[in-house]
């Protein structure tokens, strides 16, 4: 039976000294051994949440991990970013991962040694254990830093947009290798990205934000073939296809509102070609449509089944 790990309820964030809101009443569970990917376009509140989750932001609302309040950064947490800066230039690799185990309470020199080294054969890289993160190439300094937040043994892994800053192809294989390692370790994991192939490949959940909530809410594999909220549609439009020859992609008509004045109503209402005047002036609930998976709009019965054709 799964273990719940995170609970967010009512989650809420401001802009500084406003009512603005970035992230409004957003509610999320993971369990244990799930990998869940939040998916969503920029300026959306995606690593605002991942931040809140981290504690590295005030909020209201719940948040807990293990059963326990979020307040402020912890070893129950670990995070990956965009960047590699979180390694020390002036350490050996295998001297920042020693000193992560150090600062977690791991007080043996010789069992931090040997855990680093473990864990640095789980990324391939434990031949490089004595080099200094310059010497070493983006990708390498990723893993190196999976290796290093993994070791720790957190309950949660939370990774924005982690290989962001790679080309493709160590992209591809940074992924591969966390979902091996998350399969391996059997760590829960969430992971912001704007790539839906990213969320094929690697992910067991997906959660579809948009202007600070999640709209839609499913298995990855019952999200793409059937796919309800009209921004996930779009989406997934979207995406070219190899067997089309077409002079024009599908777009999403229309721009994400300024997060500063978002409408009234459910926040897509301004692009989607569903929207009554329901939409325009009441934010829609919450609604399971299948087990496991929900959407956030008033029209779920209205809308048609979507197909790529």
């Amino acid at each position: 039976m799964s273990n719940e790990v995170l609970k967010i309820s009512n989650l809420v964030k401001k802009y500084d000294n406003s009512d603005r809101v970035i992230l409004n009443n957003l509610d999320l569970t993971i369990n244990d051994e799930d990998f869940l990917c939040i998916l969503g376009p920029s300026g959306c509140g995606k690593s605002t949440l991942i931040r809140c989750i981290a504690g590295f932001e005030d909020y209201e609302g719940s948040i807990k991990v293990d059963g326990q309040p979020v307040v402020k950064p912890g070893p129950d947490r670990i995070m990956v970013f965009q960047d590699f800066n979180q390694l020390f230039p002036w350490k050996t690799v295998l001297k920042n991962i020693t000193y992560a185990l150090k600062v977690n309470g791991m007080k043996d020199k010789a069992e931090r040694e040997q855990k680093a080294k473990k864990y640095l054969e789980k990324v391939n890289l434990v031949q490089y254990a004595n080099y200094y993160p310059h010497q070493l190439s983006g990708g390498m300094k990723q893993r190196v830093v999976i290796a290093m937040a993994l070791a720790c043994n957190p309950s949660l892994l939370l990774a924005d947009e982690p290989t962001s800053a790679l080309d493709v192809t160590i992209q591809a294989q940074v992924l591969e290798m966390i979902k091996s390692l998350q399969d391996e370790f059997q760590t829960a994991m969430l992971l912001i990205t704007h790539d839906l192939g990213v969320v094929a490949e690697v992910c067991s959940t997906v959660g579809i934000m948009y202007a600070g909530e999640i709209v839609e809410y499913s298995a990855v594999e019952e999200f793409f073939e059937n796919t309800v909220h009209p921004y996930s549609q779009g989406l997934i439009a979207a995406i070219p296809r190899l067997d089309e020859n077409v002079k024009r992609l599908n777009v999403i008509p229309g721009m994400m509102p300024d997060p500063m004045d978002l409408p009234s109503g459910c926040k897509f209402h301004t692009r989607c070609p569903y929207a009554t005047e329901l939409c325009k002036t009441c934010v829609p609930s919450m609604r399971e449509v299948s087990p496991g998976h929900a959407v956030k709009c008033h029209m779920i019965d209205s809308i048609p089944k979507f197909s790529r054709g």
